[in-house]
């Protein structure tokens, strides 16, 4: 019996729901739906119905020299399938599918290619498409489904010949970018986001330059899952009308069951996307080619190989060849609205004056959906539950969202220095460290000032200000207007507590699930976004080691990257209940307060 994909499943759940069902997947047995390693490698998909016009047969054959080097275990008993308990028959079968390379000559096999418009004009030796990956196969469930595609497999028919940088036409992909991938994605997937997963990656004997470092290193071949059709699906055909129309009600059908209404569709995709930039938001999560061939139409997200996750909100962090900053990620997000109804007007599918009344609906519902759910999450990050969250005012719920979001948005005076690297200004407060403290803070009736806690590189220059400074603990500085923002949050925090009317009990379960998000792992943001971890994992590889033992190192370090709030957590080891808890016009201050 198959089922949806766990990220459409997620989807459609609340943030913290999403988050307590993705946990329990992650640990139970229970796959999200069944599949198996033959239905996802026999080159079939229901995209081909749609006609000839929308993909190319690609030659393959299988790579001598092939061996695994990832493998995320997690995903595949995800996605149903079965895992031999023999490393070397594992190895075999992912081998015997999945290494496979593009030749013209003596081809054993054909996938498809398909057609899609990401950069460029519609032309021969354009990007034209899947420019160096097939689609495996898929699994459905009604019109539903799921994509497995191979990545680096050589170029396709539809590479983009005519760039001047070879590594955009020669079909491969390098070791740094595949391990980069394989560990976000499994990141990803635990954050909540969605995103394709890496399943495998593949060492092959080629070399593929890496533009980052200038040396010459090993390429690779990724098996992912997960949705794949983007919204440069749809630019490809605005030209042809009626193959728009064709395409666009398959992916109606596929993303969201929807039979040819472009008004429900948008309805529906504006909400993901929407949910999708705000969980971006809150995560410090950057895609660094946010592309329309990267934006399915689902709302999700493909390809990590530019993918990074920052150590908090450092807005005026640039990216893709600094010509976008991470503050205008949002407005980035909503052009794929914008695009989808310029397209639609293109291939005359919808009038003009229809695309506007979509455009200010869409805006909309983004706004409130978006604003909506950053709430909820960081309701959550104070440690709140659903039920909780329910009982709280709208107005009250809007005073937290503000005085929030302003310390989010707080920024350093100045530029600063970071592992011998000149940076544009940082943030200014580290939010995730003050959510984690600011109920001590509150139970013990200490200082404001005390929630700044010295815990990024960054602050050396950001705690720093040059005029009427309001001296803290460590001999560091803020001034008023950065303590006003905080000492608003604690306000309005305080009146969310005071408002819940907490036993003792539960008081503590609030002050356990607060403290329970962590991003204390991840690097500073400097131009080099493959961090220490990755260089571990590419230096296993070169040694040799099994595909088992370099795979667990991989994912510990994609876990380094999560900080999910789980909706329970076990009593530590001494647990004692705290006592004394007084309400007072000051807070409420907790006596005794036992550390985790």
């Amino acid at each position: 019996m198959k089922a949806l994909s766990i990220c459409f499943i997620l989807r459609q759940l609340s943030f913290r729901a999403a988050a307590l069902v993705a946990t329990l997947f992650l640990i139970g047995p229970a796959p999200v739906f069944a599949t198996d390693w033959s239905e996802i490698a026999n080159s079939q998909h229901s995209l081909k119905n749609l006609g000839s016009e929308f993909y190319i047969d690609v030659p393959l054959a299988p790579v001598e020299g092939a061996r695994l080097v990832l493998f995320n275990k997690d995903a595949a008993k995800r996605l149903g399938l079965e895992i031999p308990e023999d490393p070397a028959a594992l190895e075999k079968m992912i081998l015997k599918n999945f290494a496979l390379f593009v030749n013209k000559e003596h081809p054993t096999t054909h996938m498809m290619a398909t057609y899609y418009l990401d950069s460029g004009k519609k032309e021969p030796g354009g990007a034209l498409g899947d420019g160096r990956a097939v689609w495996t196969g898929e699994s459905r469930s009604g019109n539903f489904g799921v994509d497995f595609v191979l990545k680096g497999i050589g170029p396709t028919p539809l590479a983009w010949e005519n760039h001047s940088d070879s590594g955009h036409k020669d079909g491969l992909q390098s070791m740094t970018e595949a391990i980069h991938s394989f560990i976000h994605s499994e990141a990803n997937f635990r954050n909540g986001l969605d995103s394709t997963v890496d399943l495998a990656v593949i060492e092959i004997p080629q070399q593929k330059l890496n533009k980052y470092t200038g040396k010459m290193e090993n390429a690779t071949i990724t098996l992912r899952a997960g949705d794949q059709l983007r919204v440069a699906h749809l630019s490809y055909h605005a030209d042809n009308p009626e193959n728009f129309k064709k395409i666009f009600n398959y992916a109606m059908k596929r993303e969201f069951g929807i039979n040819d209404d472009i008004r429900e569709f948008m309805k529906k995709f504006t909400v993901n996307l929407a949910e999708e930039s705000a969980r971006y938001f809150d995560l410090h999560a950057v895609h660094g080619s946010p592309t329309h061939g990267n934006r399915t139409l689902r709302g999700a997200t493909i390809d990590m190989g530019t993918f990074r996750y920052l150590d908090a909100n450092h807005q005026q962090y640039s990216y893709l060849f600094k010509r976008l900053k991470y503050k205008n990620q949002t407005d980035h997000f909503k052009m794929s609205l914008d695009k989808i109804l310029y397209l639609s007007e293109t291939a005359q599918l919808i009038s003009r004056k229809t695309s506007k009344e979509i455009s200010s609906s869409s805006e909309k519902i983004f706004q409130e959906t978006y604003e909506n759910t950053l709430k909820d999450i960081w309701l959550g990050r104070l440690g709140l539950t659903e039920v909780q969250m329910q009982g709280l005012s709208p107005q009250l719920k809007d005073e937290f969202y503000k005085a929030t979001l302003a310390l989010y948005q707080d920024e350093a005076i100045s530029n600063t220095e970071l592992s011998g690297q000149k940076v544009t200004r940082t943030a200014f407060f580290d939010v995730r460290s003050i959510f984690q403290n600011v109920l001590t803070n509150i139970a013990t009736n200490a200082a404001t000032s005390n929630l700044i806690v010295k815990s990024r590189e960054w602050q050396n220059s950001s705690l720093k200000a040059k005029v009427f400074f309001d001296k803290i603990s460590g001999g560091q500085f803020v001034g008023p207007l950065h303590m006003h923002k905080l000492a608003n949050f604690k306000k309005v925090a305080m009146e969310v507590i005071q408002s819940l009317e907490l036993s003792p009990v539960e008081w503590y379960q609030l002050y356990t699930r607060s403290k329970a998000a962590n991003h204390s792992k991840r690097e500073v943001p400097v131009d080099e976004i493959f961090f220490n971890k990755e260089k571990e994992v590419a230096a296993l590889i070169e040694s040799k080691k099994s595909f088992l033992e370099i795979s667990k190192v991989a994912l510990d370090s994609s876990e380094d990257l999560v900080d999910t709030v789980p909706e329970r957590r076990s009593q530590p080891q001494g647990y004692q209940l705290m006592k004394g808890v007084q309400q007072s016009l000051g807070g409420i201050r907790c006596e005794k307060i036992f550390a985790l």
